[in-house]
């Protein structure tokens, strides 16, 4: 019988599905991964895809060169991003409703992963990369108000029909029934505020999938209703920690770390330009397959996937290939490739780290196209009885985030035209007061280059309710 394993990406203005299929006979595992294949397809229904794209990572790029040259750059402040899982669950199927320790130790994993305090990373990290490992700065929640500004634990328990969810049409579409409670799925919370983290059990006739992520819209200005309705990721329920029926070698939630990095933009590590098998020169051969790019300098360049658990050190046909032009590292000829990475295909206890230069992507991506998670209160639990600070929320953006000192205001509050700001940094002191005008559905400035560099919280009272947002000043 053949088994199939599948981590999908979906990225603005099309699907970028990464179909990670291994075949397991007599053999060890093999995953074939066609995501060049869809990717290309998609750029040809839409010949503007690739240019906006490779507009985007020079974007990307040059923020990113801009923070590193800063003379004496201010630490960047950790995001806590609020995160709403929607567990799906079949009443012929009860083990699939995970319990709330699951989520838990699946949220407390994810902080240890992110902030590179896991446990295993001394021992499974090789010395030689261990100080190329980052902190990426990035912690979660549960939320804590759902989008109106109720009370929620961050759980919802939704009972399906399905009692496995496929996934493709006979055309390899997504079909993203999980995110539609018209679907018998459950719909998502605002994107801009929330991590959607779907939880259920996926089949599909040609696939055994254990999750996929959604790549941001790289579309700022115009972005898609049809993207903000399926954004966040989905995990297979049985690779969290502790969960039932627990993969033998997924089980430590990392492909939900995974399918995080693809959420905020990292490519997997071997730049997807070779047939996925774990097996260099097979489909491609030197110097083709050393090509492809994760656009991070710090992972060396490396030919394809690893699978299972490699050991140290993994040399392979890219080991002495130089670095290219498009931000990808070299190989690396002493050290091999680095198969520990979160971006890699190895077993959940043999990948244990993100790269500084992947943490900077990653940050890049938050401020570019995820800039609401930045601003978010979902991790504050709701004020008391007739405070409706909550609830208008989503009526006003402070942006860009993080500024270098002019910042600017947008509001749609209805019958607000002014508002009484007053700014407080982490401590709680005052540091500007101010009355602005808001132009219903303008922007207007607030000037803040006088302030030192740090996190601040903006307090606009207004005459329907007052509002707080974080901003970061970081020159």
């Amino acid at each position: 019988m053949k088994k199939y394993f599948l981590s999908a990406i979906i990225t603005g203005s099309a699907v970028f599905s990464c179909l990670s299929l291994f075949a397991q006979e007599n053999a060890a595992p093999r995953r074939f991964c066609p995501e060049v294949e869809h990717m290309k397809r998609q750029e040809s229904l839409d010949p503007a895809l690739k240019a906006k794209r490779m507009q985007m990572e020079s974007v990307m790029r040059n923020y990113i060169q801009a923070q590193k040259a800063k003379p004496n750059p201010s630490p960047q402040a950790v995001v806590t991003i609020p995160v709403v899982v929607h567990i799906l669950w079949n009443a012929s199927r009860s083990y699939q409703n995970v319990s709330d320790a699951v989520v838990n130790n699946t949220i407390a994993s994810f902080n240890k992963d992110l902030s590179k305090t896991n446990a295993d990373f001394a021992s499974m990290c090789p010395g030689p990369f261990q100080s190329k490992a980052a902190d990426c700065q990035i912690q979660f929640c549960l939320a804590k108000q759902d989008p109106s500004g109720a009370l929620t634990t961050g759980i919802i328990r939704k009972q399906t029909s399905y009692q496995q969810f496929p996934v493709f049409d006979a055309s390899l579409n997504f079909l993203e029934y999980m995110k539609f409670t018209s679907k018998g799925g459950d719909d998502v919370w605002d994107h801009n505020r929330y991590l959607n983290f779907w939880i259920c059990d996926m089949n599909d006739s040609r696939a055994q999938i254990y999750g996929y992520g959604q790549f941001p819209d790289q579309d700022t200005i115009n972005p898609s209703p049809k993207l903000a309705a399926t954004d966040g990721i989905v995990i297979q329920y049985n690779t969290l920690p502790g969960a039932p029926n627990g993969n033998p070698t997924l089980n430590r939630g990392r492909t939900s770390v995974h399918e995080f990095g693809h959420f905020l933009y990292l490519y997997h590590i071997w730049g997807d330009d070779s047939n996925v098998d774990g097996i260099c020169g097979v489909g491609e051969t030197y110097p083709a397959e050393c090509n492809g790019s994760d656009f991070v300098a710090d992972t060396p360049k490396q030919c394809d996937c690893h699978l299972g658990k490699p050991t140290f050190p993994q040399k392979d046909a890219c080991a002495n290939d130089p670095a290219s032009s498009n931000l990808d590292g070299a190989g690396d000829p002493v050290n091999g490739t680095m198969y520990m990475n979160y971006m890699d295909y190895t077993d959940d206890d043999h990948m244990v780290m993100f790269t500084t230069g992947q943490r900077d992507r990653m940050q890049a991506a938050m401020y570019y196209f995820r800039r609401g998670l930045l601003t978010s209160n979902g991790c504050s639990a709701p004020s008391g009885t007739g405070n409706n600070e909550m609830s208008l929320d989503h009526f006003v953006d402070v942006y860009p985030n993080p500024s270098t000192g002019s910042v600017f205001i947008y509001s749609s509050i209805p019958n607000v035209a002014s508002a009484d700001v007053m700014i407080y940094n982490t401590v709680g002191e005052i540091v500007l007061t101010k009355k602005m005008t808001l132009p219903q559905g303008n922007d207007v400035e607030l000037n803040m280059t006088n302030i030192p560099d740090g996190m601040y919280f903006v307090k606009l009272k207004t005459s329907e309710g007052t509002i707080t947002k974080k901003v970061v000043i970081n020159r």
